[in-house]
């Protein structure tokens, strides 16, 4: 699908045209937002409420999770491994050496691009070979890995935070896959944040609160150790929501509609 045809950028140009704001674009991916002498951007899915450099810690899902451990906030462990392509950015021991321990350490782990999105180039990990094939796979794209335990997840809820207001929360309901991800055919449950579990709410405050967050989208699982943080998304992509029925098309327009409106 091109971006033109992408529910968001219909929804970025409605937005625009309904509140009298000048819109430009590049490409449909990078927008400007005019009005009244004011002017606001949206990169991809990210919004210019945050800061930057927050931005680009919470793509980097290993940094995300130490930053959120020191804090003693409880997330899924994400553990930098560099691209052996890059070895001035390594450490003296070899990438296959960490990873192997990891694997040995937990029996069966995750191993992902370390900034990657959307549940693509994600691979559960059970044996040396799969390993081996992951990370193959995974270096000829991306500049480093995260491998993270596997945990077996009884649920998984998304928060999307605005202002420190829970604007949407949905479980993912998975579909013939062990992912959650909705790009990955994974079906949104709409829940009411007042009947949601306390933990979950506080979980995805307090992720927000730790990283000074106005607009973000936190991902939560639930365990049989408890709830806990599986990262959090400083683009908040509401696509395969919108494209569920009318109702959300709208639901995910006023909260983006909101966010607009903050920036300007």
């Amino acid at each position: 699908m091109a971006n033109w045809e992408t529910r968001f950028t219909k929804i970025m140009y409605e937005i625009a045209s309904e509140e009298n704001i000048t819109i430009t674009t590049f490409d449909d991916w990078a927008y400007c937002f005019e009005k009244e002498g004011k002017r606001a951007f949206v990169y991809g899915y990210q919004f210019g409420l945050d800061n930057g450099a927050v931005s680009g810690i919470l793509k980097d899902k290993a940094a995300a999770y130490e930053l959120m451990n020191k804090a003693g906030i409880k997330a899924v462990p994400h553990y930098c491994i560099m691209n052996p392509k890059f070895p001035e950015f390594s450490s003296l021991e070899s990438s296959w050496e960490i990873m192997l321990a990891y694997l040995e350490k937990y029996g069966q782990v995750v191993l992902k691009d370390n900034l990657g999105t959307g549940g693509r180039d994600v691979y559960l990990v059970k044996t040396k070979a799969e390993l081996e094939k992951a990370a193959h796979i995974i270096f000829e794209r991306a500049s480093s890995a995260a491998v993270s335990p596997y945990v077996d997840i009884i649920n998984e809820y998304r928060a999307v935070m605005l202002d420190g207001q829970i604007r949407l929360l949905f479980a993912k309901q998975r579909v013939d896959s062990w992912k959650h991800n909705l790009g990955q055919g994974s079906i949104p449950i709409i829940m009411d944040e007042n009947s949601a579990p306390c933990m979950i709410k506080d979980l995805a405050r307090k992720a927000v609160d730790l990283f000074g967050l106005r607009f973000a989208s936190v991902d939560i699982i639930e365990t049989k150790e408890g709830c806990m943080i599986l990262e959090i998304n400083g683009g908040v992509m509401m696509e395969n929501i919108a494209g569920t029925n009318g109702d959300l098309y709208e639901k995910a327009k006023g909260i983006y509609r909101d966010a607009i409106l903050k920036m300007l």
